[in-house]
């Protein structure tokens, strides 16, 4: 997706309660920030707001006072609709790894808009495959040699599969980066729960 629309204007829609990694400084210029805070979290780390301070205007934290299974979800999905019918040219990028966003961006999609959800910042950044990774190159072995109907399918299983590969904790951050990377450089997918590999 191009990631640029008038004036080189992207909206990007972060669900805080899903994905806490976030580094502000490192979004392109002109870039639009909406950050979705849940009931449940009381405070945001300095780092985030040191690193939110650059962008001025361009930055909106939306606080939900609602309580109940994906209340968040829900106003995110009614913001950018919003957002959509305000400025239909303007790309919108969901930073959340729920992929119940799915079927929306696949409508927009369909309906003509520039949408789509990453699971992480990293997938925002350019692929950079001359720089890949020691463990991402173990991984990718691998995941090559194995059958394709051995491969995880669940991000779960992925997690504990990569963390076996790198003799690690299924939890460790290095496993993580190691699945954002695999996303961003799009040697796996994920659709309606289920991970999909082009390799």
């Amino acid at each position: 997706m191009d990631t640029k629309g008038k004036n080189g204007e992207t909206l990007l829609l972060v669900d805080y309660e899903n994905v806490q990694s976030l580094d502000l400084r490192k979004l392109p210029e002109g870039w639009r920030v909406m950050v979705f805070v849940g009931s449940v979290q009381k405070s945001l780390p300095f780092d985030l707001v040191q690193s939110a301070q650059g962008l001025g205007d361009r930055l909106a934290y939306v606080k939900s006072d609602l309580v109940g299974p994906n209340a968040l979800d829900f106003m995110i999905a009614f913001t950018l609709g919003q957002e959509l019918a305000r400025r239909p040219e303007t790309p919108c990028i969901i930073l959340s790894k729920d992929h119940g966003f799915d079927p929306l961006v696949k409508h927009l999609v369909e309906q003509g808009s520039r949408c789509r959800r990453v699971n992480s910042q990293l997938e925002l950044q350019p692929a950079a495959p001359l720089e890949t990774p020691q463990d991402l190159k173990r991984v990718l072995e691998v995941l090559g040699k194995s059958p394709k109907k051995a491969r995880p399918r669940k991000r779960d299983t992925l997690a504990k599969h990569i963390a076996n590969i790198v003799r690690t904790q299924a939890g460790d951050r290095k496993v993580g980066e190691i699945i954002d990377l695999l996303f961003r450089d799009s040697y796996v997918s994920e659709a309606a729960g289920k991970i999909s590999y082009s390799f």
